[in-house]
């Protein structure tokens, strides 16, 4: 099982846009997906999890999307490097090694060169080139 660790801003949706255009990029990832949803799950990095109940963030998300979420980062104490040490947090409850990437737009928040991240650029979101990037992943490549 392939782990994708998914943050929103930035990611399904650009930054700071209007709530109208929340998730408008949402269609790009189940693209990505499209022939890999039963190898995939899908737990929530991002920090909208710290502003909704997980059953209220779940009817949030788009149909196609909220069924494939497993599970949400848990909160740890901050630092450097958050994102990525909430995320291996989850991985260590879940005892196990896993194959993960993160898609996130804030490189920051992970160590220079973590192969991990999927960065995308935050003032669109997931793009062509970021999907093409996942598809490859997924594919094994």
């Amino acid at each position: 099982m392939k782990l994708i660790f998914l943050d929103f801003d930035g990611v399904l949706h650009p930054n700071f846009c209007q709530e109208e255009h929340y998730f408008s990029r949402t269609g790009y990832l189940m693209a990505a997906l499209d022939g890999f949803k039963h190898d995939v799950e899908v737990i929530i990095s991002s920090s909208w999890r710290f502003h909704w109940p997980a059953d209220v963030l779940l009817q949030k998300l788009p149909a196609s999307l909220a069924p494939l979420v497993v599970g949400f980062t848990p909160e740890v104490d901050p630092g450097r490097h958050q994102r990525y040490r909430e995320i291996h947090a989850y991985l260590k409850f879940r005892r196990g090694h896993a194959d993960w990437r993160a898609l996130d737009d804030a490189d920051n928040e992970f160590p220079k060169g973590c192969r991990e991240l999927i960065r995308c650029e935050g003032r669109t979101g997931l793009d062509d080139s970021t999907v093409a990037r996942l598809r490859l992943w997924l594919k094994g490549a």
